[in-house]
């Protein structure tokens, strides 16, 4: 089954504080169809996740279908998953995901994000996916390296992903743009095949 289930059903609390910190979670395999981490759906919280490995699972962390979710993820590794991390919440404007110092190696897809909350990646690194970063609803990247992956940044459907002050090298394809993808003109993209 999932590795961790977090839910935001504590002691009556509407909203809960739940932090991961410090974990290595090894799962079965990338086609187990299992979660590293899974945040039931329909529920309120606040999850950190700092200095963890996750690796070997379907979907790394997995937060579908959440009412009020605000996920941060800082200085952590995600390896070698089907899904690195997919988010898809719903609620205010302040939800959704904030990535800070995080490796995505080795997934099918680094993260994926859906719906029309934004996650914010800044710091980070995507290297040696088939997709670095997707994005079916708003994604930020800033500061951040995309290299050695199929495709770096690719957004589907109403997808938009704003990319500031980083760099797109030594991708098979840098950026696919079958939704939007703004430059902030500030970024080094270059070197792709």
């Amino acid at each position: 089954g999932n590795a961790v289930t977090v839910s935001g059903v504590f002691s009556g609390l509407s909203t809960a504080i739940v932090v991961l910190r410090g974990l290595k979670i090894v799962g079965p395999g990338r086609d187990a169809g299992t979660s590293g981490v899974f945040v039931e759906p329909e529920n309120s919280f606040m999850l950190f996740v700092d200095n963890c490995l996750i690796s070997n699972f379907g979907i790394g962390i997995r937060a579908l279908e959440v009412d009020n979710l605000r996920l941060m993820v800082s200085d952590s590794v995600i390896r070698n998953n089907t899904v690195g991390l997919t988010i898809l919440v719903n609620g205010v404007e302040a939800n959704g995901a904030a990535i800070t110092r995080t490796r995505f190696e080795t997934n099918s897809t680094g993260v994926a994000a859906a719906g029309s909350h934004t996650v914010a990646i800044k710091d980070s690194v995507a290297v040696g996916n088939s997709i670095g970063f997707l994005s079916t609803g708003k994604m930020t990247i800033f500061d951040s390296m995309i290299s050695r992956n199929t495709t770096g940044v690719k957004t589907e459907g109403s997808g938009i992903a704003t990319i500031g002050y980083s760099t797109v090298t030594g991708n098979d394809v840098g950026l696919l743009a079958h939704g939007l993808i703004q430059s902030l003109g500030n970024n080094m993209v270059a070197g792709n095949d």
